[in-house]
């Protein structure tokens, strides 16, 4: 047989393992997390169809370590009933398909309880890092002592033992994105003085001893891969050159190394796009552009079923000014219908407020951020947004209880808090003050099928993981 892939799909042994090619599916979270943090059966489907499609190793994702770490997710504990069991079984439905079971062993550091949907006793947890600080959110976070270095350094090693006692064959440490172990290894984090702070090999010195505690558990043969942010693209942080420093040092204490880099802002999201395209019409499906469904269109066509996945509008308050030359939809800035200059102000704190304002930040331009309530990106996931404020903080000006007034061609005129009335100053304003839903839409089309679902924004204004599963179960239901 002639494989289109012949290297990929060719196999390999790493230490004492055999892998029936070289594809490994990448750890993802699961959505089934029990209270006690067992892995529940709908995370546990999710992993065995990830070894139904033929990946040599399929990774779980997270399991910490430490109950310094209050984020809820994965837990391995022999004193919670169930823990090492649960964790058995899912291993067990990876190996039965062919794949090797691995699973990611984390610690969030600063950002411990971020999972949390209780951001009250989220902010009442002792929040752990290299150094102290504030985070972006204005979450306090404390130095470890080398106290508790060596405990949680002895915690790596001993999660890891049930890991390989509940059946998974390899583990990953994950060393990348802003957690524990990076938060050491980065300069912009770790400004410690002792001996593991300062050079490059002081920063890595926690996760040497990470690496050495997890070796000592699993024993030699089994394969301990290393997930490693590859640059950190932030003055503050490391560059491509230290990164490679950096994976140099860590080398000899790992077989796998599992390096990434942050790609351009929201280019995941179009990538995703890009995919789903392929797939459906890989599929079958008929994919037409340039075509708008009208009530006229929909009736000449008589299909048996319409999803409705309209999307949404932006809304436009009647605010003076609003309607002017210099003014740019939020959904429309990436069209370049209008010139963007350098001077930019984001008009509303919302989540595409703050992803917009991001985005030109990284442009190089001078971005301000106005919104009339006290916080920015309360509609942003509870893992994302401390990661935004902090690059939001780093590259605009934020201005928050500032109600806006008017625009012209020189600014924004808003209100304060306190009453006052100052100029926001610009020369392009973004308008990102909201989305509503196309039920217009939806009304129009509603009796041009005998099965007809509405999706999405066109709904309700959410997520993209929202819109995605809706689509996913509207077409299971047809």
């Amino acid at each position: 047989m002639e494989r289109k892939y012949p290297h990929l799909c060719k196999p390999i042994r790493i230490g004492n393992v055999w892998y029936r090619n070289r594809m490994f599916s990448t750890p993802m979270g699961g959505t089934d997390i029990e209270m006690d943090g067992c892995i529940g059966p709908k995370s546990q489907a999710f992993y065995e169809y990830r070894a139904k499609g033929g990946c040599a190793a399929v990774t779980v994702s997270e399991l910490m370590v430490h109950p310094s770490d209050g984020s809820h997710a994965y837990r391995l504990d022999e004193s919670i009933l169930n823990s090492l069991p649960k964790a058995t079984y899912t291993a067990d439905a990876i190996r039965r398909h062919g794949a090797i079971p691995s699973i990611e062993l984390s610690h969030s550091g600063m950002f411990a309880g971020t999972y949390m949907t209780d951001k009250t006793k989220s902010h009442g947890l002792n929040q752990w890092s290299a150094d102290d600080g504030v985070r972006a959110d204005g979450v306090p976070y404390k130095a470890l002592t080398r106290e508790m270095i060596a405990e949680i350094v002895a915690a790596y090693g001993h999660t890891a033992g049930l890991c390989k006692r509940a059946g998974f064959e390899m583990v990953m440490v994950h060393a990348g994105h802003g957690w524990l172990l990076n938060q050491f290894l980065s300069p912009m984090f770790n400004h410690r003085t002792d001996e593991y702070g300062g050079s490059t090999e002081n920063r890595c010195r926690l996760a040497i001893e990470v690496l050495k505690s997890v070796r000592a558990a699993v024993g030699p043969g089994f394969p301990i891969e290393l997930r490693l942010s590859g640059a950190e693209f932030v003055p503050e942080g490391y560059d491509l050159d230290e990164g490679v420093r950096i994976a140099k040092i860590l080398e000899p204490y790992i077989d796998i190394l599992k390096s990434e880099e942050v790609l351009p802002f929201k280019q995941e999201m179009f990538k995703l796009g890009e995919t789903y395209k392929l797939l459906a019409e890989r599929a079958g499906a008929k994919i037409v552009t340039g075509q708008e469904v009208t009530k006229e269109f929909a009736d000449a066509y008589k299909p048996d079923a319409i999803i409705i996945a309209a999307g949404s509008s932006p809304l436009r308050p009647p605010i003076p000014g609003l309607d002017g030359e210099n003014v740019i939809l939020v959904n429309d800035q990436y069209k370049h219908e209008k010139p963007i200059t350098d001077s930019v102000v984001v008009f509303g704190g919302g989540i595409s407020g703050v992803e917009c304002a991001i985005h030109m930040g990284m442009e190089g331009r001078q971005v301000h951020l106005v919104e009339m309530r006290d916080d920015v990106a309360l509609d942003s996931v509870i893992r994302q947004r401390p990661l935004l404020l902090e690059k939001l903080n780093k590259l605009c000006t934020v201005h928050t209880g500032y109600k806006g007034l008017e625009v012209t061609k020189d600014g924004i005129w808003c209100q304060t808090r306190e009453g006052e009335k100052v100029l926001v100053p610009d020369t392009t304003v973004i308008c990102a003050l909201g989305q509503r839903p196309r039920w217009d839409v939806a009304q129009e089309l509603y009796d041009c099928a005998p099965w007809v679902r509405v999706i999405g924004d066109a709904n309700a204004v959410g997520t993209i993981t929202k819109a995605t599963y809706q689509g996913h179960h509207a077409a299971l239901d047809i």
